[in-house]
């Protein structure tokens, strides 16, 4: 991405294992909704809204020493495209690079999921990194909103976890997956 405040290094395990559980999370958001509104208020007031976005911090799954969770569009002739969030070791993956990043004291944030898509050039965003970071310590909100670095995919997504694998598969339109009963909905 080409950001001096954007931090694209693989997180250890160890540290993303420590993020909070999508279920302790699921009411969150809606407690810290004026600092979402001003989150958002400060992408929109950059003129970013097409390059940046805002994320519920949390997780799906513990992963193994020496993986990052990726994002990954899965293309095929039989079925819409969708996305695969999969624990991989980073060394493996071609084009890898940050998507949702954590603020850090210093105005800089750094990531701790990662996509394979392109991305922008940000390098000429670095002072808007830096106050971003700065808004989300300042109102305490470090824990529970994170920088997306430009939406991999816009519109609503339905999240299906997949224990076994460790890998939960986002589709925009689930109709032509088997159906399921859900347990837990949260919006991220």
């Amino acid at each position: 991405l080409n950001n001096v405040n954007l931090d694209e290094t693989p997180l250890p395990a160890s540290s993303y294992n420590e993020l909070p559980h999508i279920d302790d999370m699921k009411d969150t958001a809606s407690k810290h909704a004026r600092a979402h509104a001003q989150l958002l208020g400060l992408i929109a007031s950059h003129g970013l809204a097409q390059q940046f976005s805002i994320h519920l911090i949390h997780k799906h799954f513990d992963i193994p020493e020496g993986r990052v969770m990726v994002y990954e569009t899965v293309r095929g002739p039989n079925h819409p495209d969708f996305v695969l969030c999969s624990s991989r070791k980073p060394e493996k993956v071609e084009n890898l690079r940050g998507l949702y990043f954590r603020a850090l004291s210093g105005g800089k944030m750094a990531a701790y999921e990662y996509t394979t898509e392109s991305g922008e050039d940000m390098s000429e965003h670095a002072d808007f990194v830096a106050k971003f970071a700065q808004t989300v310590l300042a109102l305490g909100v470090q824990d529970v909103f994170a920088l997306t670095a430009k939406k991999f995919h816009s519109g609503v997504l339905t999240e299906f976890e997949m224990s076994d694998v460790i890998s939960t598969i986002l589709v925009s339109n689930p109709t032509w997956l088997p159906s399921a009963d859900s347990k837990t909905s949260c919006c991220t």
